[in-house]
């Protein structure tokens, strides 16, 4: 998919903290915009990692799901948490791929979802973030899906006053810049899908518990093995990583951590620490 993160590494702490915090949302809106019952729907998991998303859907009552990752050691872990559905016969296939690449047949496919995952996707042979050009390709391309999902972080959720995401606190301006870069606003997503072809697209706010409510304690984000579980750290070099330990450390004590953390949550009520963004074909 990119060398943005070493995603075998990745794997070994995946499940900590990727819940499937946007799986409630797709189960209540999927069947509408599908048009079918949701034990009747087919869903593609593009850039799956271990499936977590997967187990969620199927267990909720999706009927059938189809895994895509670029990395076999995220598709490994998938096989083997998902291995009942597969007797079931409720999987799809585990596809290995490179997106923007998707090697199915999308007649077969009633939603795609890309959750946590578009920011991953370079422009093949350039090394640069996917483009607008490159996002539009792949939803002209899946020309029969009747809905497309992407839980994605947008700039009023990671920068300034705003931000609901309290583990973004310090972040280095260097490394929200990259993030600038690689996580489109809404209204470009909008315009992608209206122009593909879509008919409508809807922004969902999600809140992600693991992360903003499980893990306050400010020891959990120093500890290097917690993140490596969020990709936005994999863009640190060294000295940036020791810079922000070292902030978390200096607000601790100085008491104004317990201010910053109360204002994200607060930011968290009226925005969530992400989005989901819908795109249905009516």
């Amino acid at each position: 998919m990119s060398n943005y993160e070493n995603y075998t590494n990745v794997s070994l702490n995946y499940d900590a903290t990727r819940i499937p915090s946007a799986a409630p949302t797709y189960i209540r809106e999927l069947p509408r915009m599908c048009g079918k019952p949701i034990s009747d729907i087919h869903v593609l998991d593009a850039g799956c990692g271990t499936g977590n998303y997967s187990l969620e859907l199927l267990r909720s009552g999706i009927g059938k799901v189809t895994l895509l990752d670029a990395n076999v050691d995220m598709l490994e872990k998938a096989k083997n948490k998902l291995d009942s559905y597969l007797k079931d016969g409720r999987i799809g296939g585990f596809i290995e791929a490179t997106l923007p690449d998707i090697p199915v047949d999308d007649s077969t496919i009633d939603a795609v979802l890309f959750n946590f995952v578009l920011h991953h996707v370079e422009v093949p042979g350039s090394g640069h973030a996917i483009t607008r050009e490159t996002l539009f390709s792949v939803a002209k391309r899946l020309g029969s899906v009747k809905a497309i999902g992407v839980q994605t972080l947008v700039a009023e959720q990671y920068r300034g006053n705003s931000l609901s995401a309290w583990y973004l606190l310090f972040f280095p301006e260097r490394v929200l810049q990259i993030f600038d870069e690689r996580l489109p606003p809404f209204a470009t997503f909008q315009d992608i899908f209206l122009e593909a072809g879509f008919s409508s697209v809807t922004k969902i706010p999600v809140f992600q518990s693991i992360i903003c409510e499980d893990n306050l304690n400010y020891n959990e984000v120093k500890d290097k093995r917690f993140r490596s579980t969020l990709s936005g750290f994999s863009m640190f070099d060294v000295s940036e990583e020791d810079v922000y330990v070292k902030r978390l450390e200096e607000a601790m004590s100085s008491g104004e951590w317990e201010s910053l953390v109360a204002n994200c949550m607060e930011n968290r009520r009226n925005i969530g620490d992400s989005v989901v963004i819908l795109a249905e074909r009516h």
